[in-house]
């Protein structure tokens, strides 16, 4: 009996508690709910543009670190800020004001990004102008584009950051390279030859033909600057002893997209490889890398596929040549189970496989592999990236990547429809195995 009477306390307390929150937003018009957000979310727009436009996910990765080292901004004791948060404070249209904890932590984590990356924190909103925006419906200052100047300088938020331990920092700046682009073949439409037509992923959903914010592009070029940087932080830093410079920010990147299109003419790409299919073509393209090496290749090829199974993964779109399914000299045992982990994948949701004819193909493209990233943050721009037996390269304007998903869209037409492609799969692991 008093297990029920405590319960029932606990339920009326509560209640008292959330009718007296209910009274208070009533009290509030509707206008001044919406303008107190507004300025909110303005105010935390304003510093995330000031700390060079982090992404989510590593806004939720530097979060973590701060929670794990207990580092405190302003007196803030930081929390982990997952990246579906950070894009709802910062995205998403709210029709009453975010949590108080929550807005609080983004601004720390923001506050803390900035001044790990050596950026003026000056420029950022104070403690006491965040407290004040939030909690009376008043806009934040007027962003024109230049420095704005706290209240009380000499309490800079960057002033009060303390760190259990040294943190190196993180320079931002870096050039970037700017890709030609290649000329395209127009004349095949979706529906015609024996491809998908219509029936694959909706164009407007994917971003083949989706317009760009004139914004766009540099975004993508800070991005891509970031990525080059960060070797020395990055979650393939135990492995850098293997990994070309070139290819470091690509890994960087693949961890970041929301949607991978992949055109892969020689080789099964990378996180849809088997370790034995793995072991076979590196020791194929690299025949003087020792035993450690090819080692740490194998592993790092398979924590990068972590990627497609983790909780939130990327749309991944990956159209393979057939001649790149199985180089010469490939064991049966080593094709049978590529095979079957090829039709393993090919049947998650957001993993779509398509094969296609090296002669159709050709009739596209004559280049090497390529893959065109997309990002979460509406605001930055598809990154392309192109990879010879000797290099990488990256590129991010306009007609770059506008050439490329035009490429990508005809492959697609001419390719394998999905289930096609997964039933000349089978068949080819029936006759393996047969």
């Amino acid at each position: 009996m008093t297990c029920f009477k405590q319960r029932d306390c606990h339920y009326v307390r509560w209640h008292r508690r959330a009718a007296a929150e209910i009274e208070r937003n009533t009290d509030m018009a509707k206008d001044d709910r919406v303008k107190l957000r507004y300025a909110v979310v303005t105010l935390l727009q304003r510093d995330h543009r000031k700390a060079d436009e982090p992404t989510f996910i590593y806004i939720e990765q530097v979060s973590a670190d701060m929670a794990d080292a207990g580092v405190m901004v302003d007196g803030v004791k930081i929390e982990r800020v997952a990246r579906s948060t950070a894009n709802d404070l910062l995205r998403e249209v709210h029709s009453s004001r975010p949590r108080w904890k929550l807005v609080l932590r983004m601004w720390a984590v923001l506050h803390h990004i900035a001044d790990q990356h050596q950026l003026d924190t000056r420029a950022l909103s104070t403690l006491a102008e965040l407290r004040r925006c939030y909690h009376q419906p008043a806009r934040p200052r007027a962003d024109d584009g230049q420095p704005d100047q706290p209240e009380q300088p000499a309490t800079s938020a960057s002033a009060h950051i303390r760190r259990p331990c040294s943190t190196a920092p993180h320079p931002l700046h870096g050039a970037c390279r700017s890709l030609e682009p290649t000329p395209v073949r127009v004349g095949d439409q979706p529906g015609e030859g024996s491809g998908c037509g219509t029936d694959l992923l909706d164009p407007l959903t994917i971003g083949l033909e989706y317009p760009i914010p004139g914004g766009a592009r540099g975004a993508a070029r800070r991005l891509l600057a970031r990525a080059r940087q960060r070797g020395s932080d990055a979650w393939w830093r135990d492995y850098r002893h293997v990994v070309p410079k070139w290819f470091g920010p690509h890994l960087t990147l693949e961890a970041e997209v929301s949607l991978l299109r992949i055109y892969a003419p020689r080789r099964i790409p990378g996180l849809l490889q088997t370790p034995d299919y793995a072991r076979h073509v590196i020791t194929e393209d690299l025949p003087a890398s020792c035993a450690d090496d090819l080692a740490h290749r194998i592993e790092l090829r398979r924590l990068r596929q972590q990627v497609l199974r983790r909780p939130d993964p990327p749309t991944y779109w990956a159209i393979i040549n057939r001649r790149a399914l199985f180089p010469d000299a490939v064991p049966p045992a080593v094709r049978r189970g590529q095979l079957r982990h090829l039709i393993t994948m090919a049947s998650f949701p957001h993993v779509t496989l398509q094969l296609i004819d090296g002669t159709r193909a050709e009739e596209v493209v004559s280049s090497g592999p390529f893959t065109l990233m997309r990002f979460p943050e509406a605001g930055v721009g598809d990154i392309v990236y192109l990879e010879n037996d000797a290099y990488g390269f990256f590129g991010d304007d306009k007609e770059a990547v506008a050439s490329y998903s035009l490429l990508f869209n005809q492959l697609a037409v001419k390719a394998q429809k999905p289930d096609v492609s997964v039933s000349i799969l089978l068949e080819m692991l029936d006759q393996l195995t047969s």
